[in-house]
């Protein structure tokens, strides 16, 4: 079990806002060893203030055929998709099933936590996410 980071959550990265309109930030992670059961990818992050609207979470043709997996943040794992929806088919795309409208009240970022492992887990495996989210002025300033 391990922590792992995504294209846009590293420590460089600065999470995207502005009050007007909505952001969209696409993240990916490419796995350079097999993941295990307990792994999260910190994968986009998100400021104070930030409301999800949208969240697709998508994996390559070698990503884990039988895994499940979570997508939240670091207080709710299983905010925006839940393993208990079943599993991960390589190739194609998961809306999220709720969690839309939450506002975060502080900094945090958006992980996608490995739930269980497949029978073909492999280390070249991608994940990928997109997240749109709105800012209120009033949040921000």
């Amino acid at each position: 079990m391990g922590t792992l980071t995504g294209s846009k959550a590293g420590s460089g990265v600065q999470a995207r806002s502005h009050v007007a309109g909505t952001v969209s930030v696409y993240a990916e992670y490419t796995s350079s060893a097999t993941v295990s059961a307990g792994d999260v990818v910190q994968m986009v992050k998100v400021p104070k203030g930030a409301m999800v609207t949208d969240m697709r979470l998508s994996t390559n043709t070698l990503a884990d055929q039988g895994a499940h997996l979570q997508v939240g943040d670091g207080v709710d794992t299983d905010r925006y998709i839940s393993a208990s929806g079943g599993t991960v088919v390589a190739g194609t795309d998961i809306n999220q099933a709720s969690g839309l409208g939450y506002e975060y009240t502080a900094d945090d970022t958006i992980d996608i936590k490995v739930v269980v492992v497949g029978g073909t887990a492999t280390a070249a495996a991608v994940y990928k996410l997109t997240v749109q989210y709105t800012m209120d002025e009033s949040t921000v300033f």
